[in-house]
């Protein structure tokens, strides 16, 4: 999922027209709102509730630690830090950075099922073994586990688009108060791209 923002979807016809008449304003303020809805994005899925909308509850920490020693104590773990956003001619879009994140974030967002092979049924078995207690085994007649959705797009899509209006008006009248080039001490001239 990725979420696509125009900047004149959301702000007053008269900042409307400024940033029609100084393209600069409008490439720095969308890449804002790129920058800023990103950032936000990542905060909310730290929280395991984005948008509001909790995620299903999952195994705890200690069963997940046992289960593997690199089990994130975030929800989506180092996954989160592959959102970004993508600027392209006064649209910005945000969604996964790279083809695999895009792959594992889709797969999440919408929930698998994991056949549970007898490698996986032994690796269960033995860190069961070695979690007093904090772990069970799996069922000998468990074939599958259900690993729920957890969307992060689309919870979040309305809230942003409420907070997004105020934050352009805001840089904009920055822009016009300074009068100076933002452009400039951004020395990097990186192409961010975003996959679906």
């Amino acid at each position: 999922m990725i979420i696509e923002i125009d900047l004149k979807d959301s702000i007053s016809p008269a900042l409307q027209h400024a940033l029609e008449t100084n393209e600069k304003w409008l490439r720095w303020a969308s890449k804002s709102v790129g920058w800023y809805t990103q950032k936000r994005i990542k905060e909310e899925v730290a929280t395991g509730s984005p948008g509001g909308e909790g995620y299903e509850e999952r195994l705890p920490r200690g069963a997940r630690k046992a289960l593997s020693a690199t089990a994130p104590r975030m929800w989506y773990g180092k996954l989160r830090n592959a959102i970004g956003y993508e600027y392209d001619n006064g649209v910005v879009r945000i969604g996964w950075t790279s083809r695999s994140s895009s792959v594992e974030g889709k797969k999440q967002e919408e929930g698998f099922r994991r056949e549970v092979t007898p490698s996986l049924r032994a690796w269960w078995a033995k860190s069961a073994a070695a979690s007093n207690g904090k772990l069970f085994n799996l069922n000998a007649k468990k074939q599958e586990i259900d690993v729920p959705a957890r969307p992060v797009f689309d919870p979040l899509q309305k809230r942003l688009e409420a907070e997004l209006g105020p934050y352009v008006e805001a840089k904009v009248q920055k822009y016009i108060q300074e009068n100076k080039d933002y452009g400039n001490k951004n020395a990097v001239k990186r192409k961010y791209k975003v996959f679906d």
